[in-house]
C-alpha cells in the first residue's frame, strides 16, 4: 500500500481553507475529511468557527478501486457534500467519506422522479476503476395534509429560532469596518467595546440607538485605544452627550412677560414640576412668578396647586374655559413669569387634544414644555412624542426620574420627539428635585444607569 501525504488545513471560513489546499496541494488535491469546530473565546461567548480540511495531492489508488455509491446520508455527510461543493468550485476533485469507507458522493436532489430500483452493481473486475450508477433522486412531499400542517408548524419554529438567535447575536456583536481585526475574548480590542455595548442595552437604551453609539465610539478611536475601557468611556460619553440636545433655560431678568405652559399625559406630574419651577424662579432667582391652572377635570390638582401657591406666595388664577385666559394673564400683567398648568390628556383621545390646543392658543402661543415620565414605556412615548408633538412643543421635561430604575428611555425620547431637553425633576421635594438639563450629567447618568449625586 502506497503512502499518501495528508495535509491539515484551517481556515474561518471553507472557502479560505480551500484556497489554501489549491495553493499548497494543486488543483488535483483531493478532499479527504471536513470538520468545524469552535475555538477561542470566554465562557462560549466570541468563540469564532474553525474550518478544517484534511486533503491529499492525490487519492490513494485502493480506494478509488473501492469506491462504491453511498445509500443515505452518514453522520457528516452534510459538512462533507458542502466541502464538496466549495471544492468543485475551486475546480478540485472530491473523495467523500462514510464511516468505514472513501466513496464518490452525488447527493440526492429536490423535485427529482420518484424512486425506482436499481439494479445491484456487479463487482468490478480487479485493477478497473468502478463508477457507481447515477444516484437516485427523490422527490420530498407530506404525506397528507396532516404531515403538512406538521411541516408547516416545524418550519415556523425554525424560523423563529433564526429570529432569536439573530437577536441575540446582535447584543454580543459590533458591526464596524475591519471587525475581524478584534477579539471577544477578555482582554481583547473589542472587549471594551462589547461592554459598553451590553451595557447601553441593560440601561434601557434602544439596540439601534446603542448600536449607533458604539459605531461613533468605535470611529473615533484607535484599535489599541478600542482596548482601553477608560479611553472607551470617555468616547461613550462624548459620543450620547452629543445626542442631547438642551434647551435655554436662562433665568435673567425677561424685557417682557415670559409665559410656559406644560402638556402631557396623565400622572407624568405636570402640576408638582409647575410648583418646582414656580418656587425656583421665586425663592432662588428673585423672579415674580403667577400661576394659572387650566386643569379643572381634577379638583385634586387644583388643590394641590392652591396650596403651593399659598406657601410659596404667589397668584393663582383657575380658569374653566380658554375663554377666561387671556383675562387671566391680564391680571398677571405684572408678573415676569406666568405659568400655566394644563389637564393631562390621554395620546389617544384626539377631541381632549384638540381643547388643550385651544387652551395654548388662548394663552398666545407660550413656550410650551411636554413633560414625559422616566417610567414610561416605550410604546407610550412613541404615542405621546406622536399625539402631542402635533402640538409643536419647545421643550421636554423628563419627569420622575427618581422613580426609574434607568434613564436610557430618553434617548428614545430625545430622537422620538426631536426636542432640546428643558428640565428634569429628581423627586417630590419642592423646590429642591428639580433641575436644568445638562448633557453631560445627563449623558454619565445614561451609561451608569441612574443620576446619583
Amino acid at each position: 500500500m502506497a503512502a499518501v501525504d495528508l495535509k491539515t488545513y484551517r481556515s474561518n471560513s471553507m472557502a479560505g481553507a480551500l484556497a489554501e489546499v489549491k495553493k499548497d496541494l494543486g488543483p488535483e488535491a483531493v478532499i479527504l475529511r471536513t470538520r468545524n469546530y469552535k475555538a477561542g473565546g470566554t465562557l462560549g461567548f466570541g468563540a469564532k468557527t474553525v474550518v478544517e480540511i484534511t486533503a491529499a495531492r492525490e487519492a490513494p489508488a485502493e480506494t478509488r478501486a473501492r469506491s462504491r455509491p453511498g445509500s443515505a446520508l452518514a453522520p457528516g455527510a452534510l459538512a462533507r457534500m458542502r466541502a464538496a461543493a466549495g471544492a468543485r468550485d475551486h475546480g478540485m476533485p472530491v473523495i467523500a467519506q462514510t464511516p468505514s469507507k472513501q466513496a464518490r458522493f452525488d447527493p440526492p436532489e429536490i423535485g427529482a422522479a420518484p424512486i425506482q430500483p436499481q439494479p445491484k452493481p456487479q463487482a468490478p473486475d480487479a485493477g478497473v476503476d468502478f463508477e457507481p450508477p447515477a444516484t437516485t433522486r427523490v422527490r420530498f412531499r407530506p404525506t397528507g395534509e396532516s404531515a403538512q400542517i406538521a411541516l408547516e408548524s416545524e418550519l415556523a419554529s425554525i424560523r423563529s429560532l433564526v429570529g432569536d438567535v439573530l437577536r441575540t447575536a446582535r447584543k454580543t456583536a459590533i458591526r464596524v469596518e475591519g471587525a475581524e481585526a478584534f477579539s471577544a475574548g477578555a482582554g481583547g480590542p473589542g472587549d471594551a467595546l462589547f461592554s459598553l455595548y451590553g451595557t447601553l442595552c441593560d440601561n434601557d437604551v434602544a439596540e439601534d440607538i446603542a448600536d449607533e453609539i458604539v459605531g461613533d465610539v468605535r470611529g473615533s478611536l484607535s484599535t489599541e485605544e478600542a482596548g482601553d475601557r477608560r479611553i472607551v468611556r470617555e468616547a461613550a460619553l462624548r459620543a450620547i452627550a452629543g445626542r442631547i440636545q438642551t434647551f435655554d433655560t436662562s433665568t435673567e431678568r425677561p424685557e417682557t412677560q415670559t409665559v410656559q405652559a406644560l402638556i402631557g399625559p396623565t400622572g407624568v406630574g405636570k402640576t408638582t414640576t409647575i410648583a418646582k419651577l414656580a418656587a425656583s424662579y421665586k425663592l432662588r432667582h428673585g423672579r415674580s412668578v403667577g400661576l394659572i391652572t387650566a386643569d379643572t377635570y381634577r379638583i385634586a390638582a387644583v388643590d394641590q396647586l392652591r396650596t403651593y401657591a399659598g406657601i410659596i406666595g404667589l397668584p393663582l388664577e383657575v380658569v374653566l374655559s380658554p375663554s377666561d385666559i387671556p383675562a387671566a394673564l391680564e391680571r398677571q400683567a405684572g408678573c415676569d413669569i406666568v405659568l400655566i398648568d394644563t389637564p393631562g390628556r390621554s395620546p389617544r383621545d384626539s377631541t381632549k387634544l384638540g381643547e388643550l390646543s385651544d387652551v395654548l392658543e388662548a394663552a398666545g402661543s407660550p413656550t410650551t414644555h411636554l413633560v414625559l415620565s422616566a417610567g414610561a414605556s416605550l410604546g407610550v412615548l412613541r404615542s405621546a412624542a406622536d399625539r402631542f408633538g402635533e402640538l409643536k412643543p419647545d421643550a421636554l421635561i423628563l419627569s420622575k426620574t427618581d422613580e426609574a430604575g434607568t434613564i436610557g428611555v430618553l434617548c428614545e425620547a430625545l430622537r422620538l420627539t426631536g426636542l432640546p431637553m428643558s428640565y428634569l425633576t429628581t423627586g417630590q421635594e419642592v423646590p429642591d428635585d428639580i433641575e436644568p438639563a445638562r448633557a453631560d450629567r445627563l449623558a454619565r447618568a445614561i451609561l451608569d444607569g441612574g443620576l446619583g449625586t
